[in-house]
């Protein structure tokens, strides 16, 4: 190989590799501050969750301007970041009694946001539980009835054998969990 093809070859991997490690610490950025929007939004501390989102939306748009010429080793870091995005943003939307936000809205592709709603009802089961501890039982139907309608949507998803496919199964068993919990306290005259 000629020197001057050795040279920029390694130019472009050096390059390349400069931007993958910006997309990791970005995507790890992410994550961090999804994790404590929605630890907030379980406290309800709501206004705490609205800031660590907000300070995510730049970090979202950077990461997919980045992705744009990235290696696909990057991809997958951007993906959980997304997903995780979405997370927060959803369950921050539906404790505020907010309609969910489209994945245009949001600026992530239909995979990210499908992947994020999906998690997203591992919170809602939780929350469910907390409301329930509090005897908030409206509120723990409201939870349910959220996670029901999400189901029957996926529901007219064409599924291959993905991790969307297996993450759906999750939110089969994830409202199980729930109608379980929801029938015991009718059965107990907790709630009508």
């Amino acid at each position: 190989m000629k020197e001057s093809l050795w040279k920029k070859l390694l130019s472009d991997f050096e390059k390349a590799e400069a931007q993958r490690e910006k997309i990791v610490q970005i995507s790890r950025e992410t994550i961090q501050l999804s994790k404590r929007a929605i630890y907030a939004a379980h406290r309800l501390e709501l206004k705490e969750s609205r800031e660590c989102i907000s300070k995510m939306k730049p970090l979202v748009k950077q990461m997919i301007f980045l992705l744009r010429t990235a290696s696909s080793d990057a991809k997958s870091s951007v993906k959980v970041a997304l997903q995780e995005y979405v997370e927060a943003v959803c369950l921050c939307s539906v404790l505020e009694g907010r309609d969910l936000p489209s994945h245009v809205s949001l600026g992530v592709d239909a995979e990210s946001y499908l992947l994020g709603l999906s998690d997203l009802v591992g919170e809602l089961g939780r929350v469910g539980v907390h409301r329930i501890i509090k005897n908030d039982y409206k509120s723990a139907l409201k939870m349910q009835a959220i996670v029901h309608d999400l189901y029957g949507k996926f529901m007219h998803l064409n599924l291959r054998n993905t991790e969307l496919r297996k993450k759906v199964d999750g939110v089969k068993w994830e409202l199980k969990k729930m109608e379980d919990v929801i029938l015991q306290l009718k059965i107990s005259g907790r709630i009508e």
